[in-house]
């Protein structure tokens, strides 16, 4: 029988000082518990800025929590755009008190972060972003710039993240080219983007940006009030289901809630309602560029 005991267990020495040495910094969790944007080692508490470039800088997989004091919504206003991810990171805004599953209490506002800037950029693999409220990034001029969330995969990363359980409003200016909400660009392959809000967002909602990205899913989003395509997909081996798109278009012509544009491989769009799309274009609900091939709606 196996023999129990309950209580503390006394040890001089959990870990040798190899294996100590080895991991120092591997598995860190960084509890940030100010809305301040600075980075000040002197001022006893700890911004999301200064969590980011600490995860950054220690190898091996590192989680970022919220404990900022206070009932309700904390808002973190940039005063410019944040560092980059680099490397692998669990960034969770659900750890935040009175957080509820729709409702972030954790809100990450661009207003003041500068012309170009993004929410997050995500070039590690194996990372998660999740329960954050991510609005007024609108200074971008191209796909990658002015937007909610980019998935980055231009410098070899980029792959196996997750996106959830976030809310994505008022990103992106209107022009041509620029992304709402998210955006996956480069080689990035394997992400899922699954359960968030993408509302109002003043160019497409979402783009799967770059043939050379593959097996990315989308499920179980909503996607309303795009001022462009409700969603833009190009790739292979794209799963898009059980999503909500809606009133799509609302300061473009010729957009559609879903646009296909050089979707190869084995694809699937299904068990989606899309609704009300196309009001001032004549591309509609869905559509298919001709350069798509091997897709099942």
């Amino acid at each position: 029988m196996l023999e129990t005991s309950i209580g503390s267990v006394e040890t001089s020495v959990v870990i040798d000082d190899v294996t100590q040495a080895a991991w120092e910094g591997v598995l860190a969790t960084y509890t940030v518990d100010t809305t301040n944007d600075v980075i000040n080692g002197g001022d006893g508490v700890t911004s999301l800025r200064e969590a980011i470039t600490a995860s950054n800088g220690a190898l091996g997989t590192d989680t970022i929590v919220f404990n900022i004091a206070g009932a309700g919504v904390h808002t973190i206003n940039l005063a410019s755009a944040l560092p980059t991810i680099t490397d692998t990171v669990i960034l969770d805004a659900t750890t935040q008190s009175g957080y509820v599953a729709g409702s972030p209490v954790i809100v990450l506002d661009g207003t003041g972060a500068g012309a170009e800037a993004n929410g997050f950029v995500l070039q590690a693999s194996n990372s998660t972003i999740t329960g954050f409220r991510i609005q007024n990034f609108v200074s971008g001029t191209t796909s990658v710039t002015g937007t909610g969330i980019v998935i980055d995969g231009t410098t070899g990363g980029g792959d196996n993240n997750t996106i959830s359980q976030n809310y994505l409003t008022n990103n992106s200016e209107s022009v041509t080219g620029s992304v709402g909400a998210v955006s996956i660009t480069g080689a990035a392959d394997n992400n899922l983007i699954t359960n968030n809000q993408l509302i109002d967002n003043n160019s497409d909602g979402i783009r799967f940006a770059d043939a050379l990205s593959t097996d990315n899913q989308f499920t179980n989003n909503t996607i309303s009030g795009s001022g462009d395509d409700g969603v833009k997909l190009v790739g292979a081996n794209i799963t898009f289901t059980g999503n909500t798109v809606s009133n799509s278009q609302r300061l473009s012509a010729g957009a559609a809630g879903i646009e296909l544009v050089t979707v190869t491989g084995t694809s699937v769009v299904s068990n989606n309602l899309i609704s009300n799309d196309g009001t001032h274009g004549s591309e509609g609900g869905v559509w298919i560029a001709d350069s798509s091939t091997g897709v099942t709606v």
